[in-house]
């Protein structure tokens, strides 16, 4: 099923569900306006090739040899968190059952943090090499969840809630860098690896330090998305008209986030100290996997108004 049969089979869903409450002569319920906090991460997002090097295009690790180069991802360290804010509206369609819309904007996306050391040599002769890899994914949309909330108990202040959302990104932005250092030197401790400019190893035979950083942004990420959402909810009167909320959500996305590549990969060769290292040029989502798909799960407070 394409994207626009989702979104036509998602709209017919939610106008049904209205027009049954207005057959049934019910209206508007509730009307209210939240802001929280979202943690957001891409599930399915562990690299198809890992990267070894950085220029106009990705060059990737071919095969499992040189791992000191891997970089992996983490659902929990990398989690990305973002502010989350809107308004909704609410339909009872029974005493203890609603639909739930709200247009909200949410940022998503991941953020990676990744460190490797690497160090040997003897008395004599020491070295020692750091690589920081920073990826930071920041994709910004409007989303409108069409949920359905059941209610638990007899004062409708405790739901569950499922339905699924539609997302339009309005921004892209791609922080990503690696920090690459290269130390030999008869006086540097094997023991400890620190970041020191060449004046202090530049007197050393054999001293050596290579630093490189790429900063970049483009817009790889496909312009819609949709998924499903579950969650829970608790409503706290203040008075007949006015009740404070709390509601938890959690979003899977159905849709892969790369709107243009699909981890298509060629081999080339590239000039190296001994010779020629066999690379891949991969084309995925800036090193991560083409079918990603976003993940978050959001933490809400507001105020609604029942008309």
């Amino acid at each position: 099923m394409n994207t626009i049969k989702y979104y036509t089979l998602l709209f017919l869903l939610s106008f049904s569900a209205i027009s049954m409450a207005q057959e049934d002569n019910k209206r508007l319920k509730i009307i209210n306006a939240h802001i929280g906090i979202g943690a957001s991460n891409l599930i399915n997002a562990e690299a198809p090739h890992k990267i070894i090097s950085i220029s106009d295009v990705y060059y990737l690790q071919f095969g499992e040899s040189n791992s000191e180069f891997n970089y992996e991802t983490n659902f929990f360290k990398d989690m990305k968190y973002n502010f989350v804010g809107g308004i909704g509206f609410e339909y009872f369609i029974k005493p203890d059952l609603s639909l739930s819309a709200s247009l909200n904007y949410e940022g998503k996306g991941l953020d990676i943090d990744y460190r490797h050391k690497d160090s040997g040599g003897d008395t004599d002769y020491v070295w020692a090499s750091q690589e920081n890899y920073v990826f930071d994914i920041s994709n910004h949309y409007i989303t409108l969840p069409l949920i359905m909330r059941k209610y638990l108990n007899a004062s409708n202040t405790f739901y569950l809630q499922g339905g699924a959302y539609m997302a339009y990104l309005i921004q892209s932005s791609i922080d990503f860098s690696i920090d690459r250092l290269y130390v030999s030197s008869y006086k540097f401790d094997s023991d400890q690896l620190e970041l020191i400019d060449e004046t202090e190893v530049g007197g050393n035979s054999g001293s050596n330090i290579r630093a490189y950083e790429n900063d970049f942004e483009d817009d790889l990420t496909s312009t819609f998305d949709l998924g499903i959402v579950l969650g829970t909810g608790y409503t706290y009167p203040l008075s007949d008209k006015l009740y404070i909320y709390a509601d938890l959500l959690f979003s899977i996305g159905l849709k892969d986030i790369d709107g243009v590549n699909d981890n298509e990969y060629s081999e080339t060769s590239l000039p190296a100290s001994s010779g020629y290292n066999t690379v891949i040029q991969s084309e995925n989502y800036y090193g991560l996997n083409s079918n990603a798909k976003n993940f978050s799960g959001v933490l809400t407070v507001g105020a609604g108004l029942r008309l």
